[in-house]
């Protein structure tokens, strides 16, 4: 939502949440104030909190993919589905983003669909090369792209 705030937004994701929870019967009502220390707690954690009072449609294309991963995470997954979190960014918002997601892997398990290799190589502790279907390689990022199959499809035989 464009004229929402960060904060706004959050506290949006975050009563959603307890709404569907309190719906389908599996917690009881979540009182305004747990949610609003929840909203807090995720601006400190996850560096939003000088862009707290910032409406989206100011925040550069980094800050929205962070705030939108930081939504999520007000449901308190246990696993995050991500699709090319870093596409679009600059270089520097991509390191923000890649040290982001490994301070959230210690919390969540992440699965992210990726085909910047330079960024996953920032992220990941075991990938999965999928071909038209079909398994390639897995393994850590020094394993797939020594892998010649691999280094053809995706890298370049000049690769490394």
């Amino acid at each position: 939502f464009p004229s929402l705030t960060v904060r706004e937004h959050l506290g949006l994701a975050a009563r959603a949440s307890h709404r569907v929870h309190e719906l389908l019967g599996l917690r009881g009502r979540q009182r305004s104030i747990e949610v609003d220390e929840l909203v807090e707690e995720l601006l400190e954690d996850h560096g939003l909190v000088d862009a707290r009072d910032r409406v989206a449609d100011e925040l550069s294309h980094g800050e929205s993919q962070w705030l939108e991963i930081v939504m999520m995470l007000s449901t308190r997954p246990t696993i995050l589905l991500l699709d090319e979190p870093g596409a679009g960014m600059a270089q520097e918002e991509k390191v923000r983003t890649a040290t982001l997601l490994r301070r959230l892997a210690d919390a969540v398990t992440l699965v992210v669909i990726e085909h910047d290799l330079a960024f996953v190589q920032l992220i990941a502790d075991q990938v999965i090369v999928m071909h038209r279907g079909r398994l390639l390689s897995q393994g850590s990022f020094d394993v797939i792209s020594s892998d010649d199959e691999v280094r053809r499809v995706y890298l370049g035989s000049s690769y490394g």
